[in-house]
C-alpha cells in the first residue's frame, strides 16, 4: 500500500530572526505542493510538478565512422505516480526511468529536490521541469541582477522577486551545468523551472555535446537541490547571512582560485606598425628604408628594439607598474579582425627576422624588476588560399594547423575534427612557449571564445569560454595573471582571472556583488581610449576601483598624458612601495 503524501506543515517564525508576524505554511499533498503560503498570503498556483520534456541522446557514425547523434524527445506526459509520505516524496514513473521531488519545509524556506533517474541504455541529453508554479498578488519587481532565469555554476544560482512586503529569493543549491529561475519573467504567475542546454564543456573535455549540460548517463541520477527562501521586502542589504550557505559553496566549488599579488597598474606595448614593404613586411619602427632581409639590417632591427625596450622601460618606472604586455609580437600588418595573432609560438612564422631578438628584448624587462607578458587567442590561426591568414573556429582542422601541433593524446577517438576543441592545450602551448623563451607572466586573452556547433540542427554559432577553461589553465600554471579580453559577466571567470574592463563598453570597476562573493577577485581598467574629459567623469569609479584592487593598463611605451593620472589615482590608494591597496589581494 501506498503511504499518503499529505501532510500540512505551519512552521512559525520562533528563533528564526523572522518577525513572528511571518509564518510559512506548506500542505504537502499527493499530487505535490497543496498550499504554499507567507504571511497569510497564498502563492501557489499549481503545485503539481510538470515534467515537460526528456530528451535523449543517439550516437550515430557517418560513413567514415565519425560520430554523430540524433535525439528522441518524450513530452513526460502521463506518469505512473507513487508517493512516501514519511520522506515528503513524489515521484513519477517512466519506462526509461523516473523524476522525484522530495519536500522539507522549514522556518523562512521550503527546500525541494528533484532527482532524475536514467534506467535506460540512452543518455539524458536535455530536460525541463516544472516543479511548482507561483501565484504573487502582484508583478515582482524586477531582479537587481536583471535576470530571471540564471545559469549555473558560473553565476550564483539565485532569483529574487520582490512583491509588497516580501521577499522571495529562489536558490539553486546544486552547483551542477543548469538554468534556473521563473519561466515567466515579471508576471504575477509563473513557474519556477529547471533546464539543461547550458552550452559548456565537461570538466576537462575537449568537445561540446549539441545540446549542452548536464547530461544523466544511463544508470545514473542527477539530484537538484533549491528552495525558496522568504523574508522581509528590506532586508535585502542582509544577503551575505540569507545566502551565506549559498555563497561558502560557490566560494568552494570555483577552487583553484588565481592567486596574484600585484595590482600595480600595467603598461601596454605595441611594437607592429601595419603593413610595410617588401623590405620591412612588418613596417617595424615605420622605417620605410630598412631592410630586415640583410644581416645589416637585422643588426639594426636588433639596435631599434633594444632603444625602444629602454624608452617603454623608463615609461614603465615612471609610471609605478609592475610589468607590461606586448600585444602584436607577431607584427601587425594583417587587417582587422586577424591584427593580433594571440600565438608567440608563430612569430618564426609570420615575423621571422625578430624571433632571434625577442629574448633579449624582453630579458631588459625582466632584468629592471618588471614582469613581462603578451597576447594569446583560444583559436590556431591558418593560412587559406582565399582570404590569407584567419583565425580559426578554436577546433583543431588538419588544413588549420600552421605548426604541425599534435593533439593526439587527448582527442577522441571518432570525434570529426569540427568538433575537436583543444582550447586548454593550445592555450598551455602558447603560455609556455613564451615562459620558456621570453620569460612571461601576464597573458591578454583577446577574443576569449570559439564558434562552436549546438542544438539538434548542429548549427555554428559564437561562444565565449566559461569559467571552467580557466580554472584548468590556472591548474596547470597557478603563477601567471590570464587577463580575458571579453566577459561573460559570471562572477565565476573571476575566480581563475583578471576581467579586461573598457569602458564606455564596459564597467569602470570590479562589481561590488562580485567582490561580496569572491573576495580578492579583481579587474585589469584599460581607460585611456575616454577622452580626457570622459576620464575625468569618471576618475571617481576608476579610484574605487583601485581602492577595491583593480589593476589599470596604461600606454607603456611613452608617458601620455593618462599615466601621471592613473599613477596619482594608485599613489592616493597605496601605501610607499606597496604591491596592493591594504586588504585588496586576499
Amino acid at each position: 500500500m501506498v503511504q499518503s503524501l499529505r501532510a500540512m506543515v505551519v512552521i512559525a517564525a520562533l528563533a528564526t530572526g523572522v518577525s513572528a508576524a511571518d509564518e510559512l505554511e506548506v500542505t504537502v499533498a499527493d499530487g505535490g505542493l497543496g498550499r504554499l503560503a507567507w504571511a497569510g498570503a497564498d502563492l501557489l498556483k499549481d503545485g503539481r510538478p510538470k515534467v515537460k520534456r526528456v530528451v535523449f541522446e543517439r550516437e550515430t557514425l557517418d560513413e567514415n565512422q565519425l560520430k554523430g547523434c540524433s535525439f528522441d524527445k518524450l513530452d513526460g506526459a502521463n506518469p505512473k505516480v507513487s508517493s512516501d509520505g514519511a520522506a515528503r516524496r513524489l515521484t513519477y514513473g517512466y519506462p526509461w526511468g523516473s523524476v522525484s521531488f522530495a519536500y522539507a519545509p522549514g522556518p523562512d524556506r521550503l527546500g525541494i529536490t528533484a532527482t532524475i533517474a536514467n534506467d535506460s541504455k540512452l543518455p539524458i541529453a536535455d530536460f525541463e521541469i516544472e516543479p511548482l508554479s507561483l501565484s504573487f498578488p502582484a508583478p515582482p519587481a524586477k531582479p537587481k541582477q536583471g535576470r530571471w532565469i540564471e545559469t549555473l555554476p558560473d553565476r550564483l544560482g539565485v532569483v529574487e522577486a520582490t512583491f509588497g512586503a516580501t521577499r522571495l529569493l529562489l536558490c539553486c543549491e546544486t552547483l551542477a551545468p543548469l538554468n534556473f529561475g521563473l519561466a515567466q519573467s515579471g508576471k504575477s504567475e509563473s513557474p519556477v523551472v529547471l533546464k539543461g542546454g547550458v552550452m559548456r564543456m565537461e570538466p576537462g573535455a575537449v568537445f561540446y555535446h549539441p545540446l549542452g549540460l548536464p547530461r544523466v548517463e544511463p544508470g545514473k541520477s542527477l539530484a537538484i537541490a533549491f528552495s525558496l527562501r522568504f523574508a522581509p521586502a528590506d532586508t535585502g542589504a542582509n544577503d551575505r547571512k540569507l545566502l551565506a550557505d549559498l555563497y561558502e559553496a560557490f566560494r568552494k566549488h570555483h577552487q583553484p582560485r588565481m592567486v596574484w599579488q600585484d595590482r600595480r597598474p600595467i603598461g601596454t606595448i605595441f611594437v607592429g606598425k601595419g603593413k610595410g614593404p617588401e623590405n620591412n613586411p612588418r613596417n617595424w619602427f615605420g622605417r620605410k628604408d630598412l631592410d630586415v632581409r640583410t644581416p645589416e639590417g637585422k643588426a639594426e632591427l636588433r639596435k631599434l628594439f633594444m632603444e625602444f625596450a629602454d624608452r617603454c622601460i623608463k615609461s614603465l618606472r615612471n609610471t609605478d607598474a609592475q610589468g607590461m604586455i606586448v600585444w602584436d609580437a607577431e607584427g601587425s600588418e594583417n587587417p582587422h579582425p586577424i591584427t593580433y595573432i594571440g600565438d608567440p609560438r608563430m612569430v618564426k612564422v609570420l615575423a621571422p627576422e625578430a624571433e632571434d631578438i625577442y629574448p633579449e628584448f624582453f630579458k631588459k624587462f625582466l632584468d629592471a624588476g618588471l614582469r613581462a607578458g603578451c597576447c594569446i587567442r583560444p583559436t590556431q590561426v591558418y593560412l587559406d588560399a582565399k582570404k590569407g591568414w584567419s583565425h580559426g573556429t578554436g577546433s583543431h582542422g588538419p588544413e588549420r594547423n600552421p605548426l604541425g601541433d599534435d593533439f593526439g593524446a587527448i582527442w577522441p577517438k571518432g570525434l570529426p575534427w569540427w568538433r575537436f576543441y583543444p582550447v586548454v592545450e593550445r592555450m598551455c602551448r602558447k603560455i609556455e612557449y613564451a615562459r620558456r623563451n621570453w620569460g612571461c607572466t601576464i597573458f591578454y586573452v583577446d577574443t576569449n571564445g570559439v564558434y562552436r556547433q549546438a542544438g539538434e540542427k548542429h548549427e555554428f554559432g559564437w561562444a565565449l569560454l566559461d569559467s571552467h577553461v580557466w580554472r584548468d589553465i590556472i591548474r596547470r600554471h597557478p603563477d601567471v595573471l590570464l587577463i580575458p579580453e571579453l566577459g561573460t559577466g559570471a562572477p565565476a571567470q573571476w575566480a581563475y582571472a583578471a576581467q579586461y574592463l573598457q569602458p564606455p563598453y564596459s564597467g569602470a570597476r570590479t562589481p561590488p556583488e562580485v567582490l561580496e562573493l569572491l573576495p580578492g577577485a579583481f579587474s585589469v581598467c584599460q581607460s585611456v581610449n575616454l577622452s580626457p574629459a570622459d576620464w575625468d567623469k569618471r576618475q571617481g569609479e576608476f579610484l574605487e576601483g583601485v581602492r577595491g584592487g583593480d589593476s589599470m593598463f596604461f600606454r607603456g611605451w611613452f608617458d601620455d598624458g593618462y599615466n601621471a593620472k592613473i599613477k596619482q589615482l594608485f599613489r592616493r590608494v597605496y601605501q610607499p612601495g606597496a604591491l596592493a591597496p591594504p586588504g585588496a589581494a586576499k
